[in-house]
């Protein structure tokens, strides 16, 4: 009885499918949304028009391209049942993955190719604040402030936690709809 036993665990071992792992389907939506939000970016930037709100909707859309893509990739390729937990950790995971390729992309754009744009920056807000009714003292700390913030090693590392932000609550969102029940 023994070795009969242990025989039909063999065989159920082997018909059971490999394990799907989320790393390399995040990586895969991830990589390809980065790559779009940073075509975006560039294409913004040499028409002179970066910051816009096209861009930031594009940006949006990416974040939203990024977890549905992951979420439906990983949803097809696993077994179901295929729970919220899973179909989130997905999501934020391909968030993440977005997140870090573009902060890098951050640190490349400010600090090689447009290098002049925290001194464009800080004389845009300068002239932003000096329009208001503000003390000489509220005005040197709002500056103060700009300029600690448009740091080009700075700026990026806020950039990221801003856009994992924007991605966890698409991915809580979206992670309603990409389950999968058993039954299914």
């Amino acid at each position: 009885m023994e070795p009969n036993s242990q025989e039909s665990l063999e065989i159920a071992a082997e018909t059971l499918p490999p394990e799907v792992s989320m790393f390399p389907i995040a990586l895969k939506a991830g990589a390809i949304f980065a790559g779009v939000d940073i075509a975006v970016r560039i294409f913004a930037w040499a028409l002179d028009a970066p910051g816009g709100g096209v861009e930031q909707i594009v940006s949006l859309l990416a974040l939203l391209g990024a977890a549905l893509t992951g979420q439906i990739l990983y949803k097809r390729q696993g077994l179901p049942p295929i729970g919220y937990g899973e179909a989130l950790g997905v999501g934020i995971l391909s968030v993440l993955v977005m997140a870090l390729i573009t902060m890098v992309y951050g640190f490349i754009h400010f600090n090689v190719i447009d290098p002049e744009f925290t001194t464009r920056a800080l004389a845009a807000a300068e002239q932003a604040v000096s329009g208001l009714d503000l003390s000489e003292e509220e005005v040197e700390t709002a500056l103060t402030m700009q300029k600690i913030m448009l740091n080009p090693m700075i700026l990026p590392v806020v950039a990221l936690f801003g856009t994992l932000i924007r991605g966890i609550i698409i991915a809580l969102i979206t992670a309603i709809f990409t389950r999968k029940s058993g039954q299914s």
